[in-house]
């Protein structure tokens, strides 16, 4: 069988014929088959689909318990191996919100409640506070699934007869799925305890290659972040320093009486610019600076515009556009910087042309 769907109160089962053939003939809309045909269920995958099934209740009882009663279902899937439990819920849901509410259901799970499913008056299970799926449909009569007094839903499915029977809950998941929805995704029974084992493989593996007790762990990667945080800083410092010493050869040149310095830094990262920009201003004093480096298959530029230059018009981000556009690209900034990137690092030579005349026209103007 690959699947079943209800029309009314009517189940059709889809299925192949994997050897053999039916006898029957064509009806008005549907194949009528004279064959009988047995059916027969996978009892292990039933069972554990029914404890999954389960669970969602135990699991919509403890959200509205933790979160507020304004936790309704939204959705869900039960799949032998796993479930997944949609619900209302306006902000995530905190750790320790995630923890309290695997321990309700845990709780619950152990305390061996017995399930009783039963049938009653749509009007009497609504009197009685029984929680119905908003937006479903209803007939008069309905089935109600009672676990152990404190969780009633009306419900068709099946369902495992005591809660015992679940073993344990892992919480896998929660995210948003729409505005005001979220999800989580948990293992039951035997699907929990191999979470838990490969989760706690991963952690003696961590613990192994960082010679740390499991408990220390947490204390030791802080310790290494730190570590690798001081020599990153570090280390950036040094090729700061490299590349303004790489630049300090550079000789200021006279664009239309403005002091500039007009600079190819060669293979360097974007972020690398502007110490080696604060580095390098102190020898334009009223003047400019453009500085260009490659990284990627691509090129970043920086320019570096005086006070006294910002009081007779001159503006960072003005100067940039047309030589950001030289090498196929654009940014902006304030008057007295800018950053721009472009994709044509092989153009450079020609923006550098643009970006002194651009200064030199500026000058003649101002």
């Amino acid at each position: 069988m690959t699947n079943v769907t209800r029309v009314k109160k009517v189940f059709f089962h889809f299925g192949n014929v994997v050897s053999g053939s039916l006898e029957g003939r064509l009806g008005e809309k549907f194949p009528v088959f004279s064959d009988l045909l047995e059916g027969e269920v996978d009892a292990e995958s039933r069972r554990a689909t029914e404890r999954n099934h389960t669970s969602t209740h135990l699991l919509h009882w403890a959200l509205r318990e933790v979160l507020g009663r304004h936790c309704e279902q939204s959705g869900s899937l039960v799949e032998p191996n796993r479930l997944r439990f949609d619900f209302t819920h306006f902000r995530q849901v905190t750790p320790e919100q995630l923890s309290h509410i695997e321990r309700l259901v845990n709780e619950r799970i152990v305390q061996d409640h017995e399930l009783r499913a039963y049938t009653d008056s749509l009007e009497n299970a609504r009197k009685s506070g029984v929680i119905a799926l908003f937006g479903e449909k209803y007939e008069d009569t309905v089935r109600i699934v009672d676990i152990g007094g404190f969780s009633k839903e009306l419900c068709g499915g099946c369902h495992i007869s005591r809660t015992g029977e679940i073993g344990s809950l892992v919480i896998t998941g929660e995210e948003a799925i729409a505005a005001g929805i979220r999800r989580l995704t948990a293992y039951t029974g035997l699907g929990a305890l191999s979470y838990c084992r490969e989760n706690l493989d991963f952690l003696s593996d961590a613990s192994n290659l960082l010679g740390e007790k499991p408990e220390r762990l947490v204390t030791r990667l802080e310790t290494i972040l730190d570590e690798n945080k001081q020599l990153r800083n570090e280390l950036e410092a040094v090729k700061r320093q490299a590349l303004a010493e790489e630049a300090s050869d550079a000789k200021p040149e006279d664009i239309g009486g403005v002091p500039a310095l007009v600079v190819d830094l060669g293979e360097a990262e974007p972020s690398q610019l502007r110490g080696v920009m604060d580095t390098l201003k102190n020898r334009v004093p009223g003047g400019l600076m453009l500085l260009a480096a490659r990284s990627k298959g691509k090129v970043t530029l920086l320019v570096y515009v005086d006070e006294p230059l910002i009081k007779r018009g001159f503006k960072a981000g003005e100067l940039i556009r047309p030589v950001a556009k030289a090498v196929g690209g654009g940014g902006g900034g304030r008057p007295n910087m800018a950053q721009a990137g472009g994709s044509r690092p092989e153009k450079l030579q020609e923006a550098f042309d643009v970006f002194r005349k651009h200064v030199e026209q500026q000058a003649a103007g101002s």
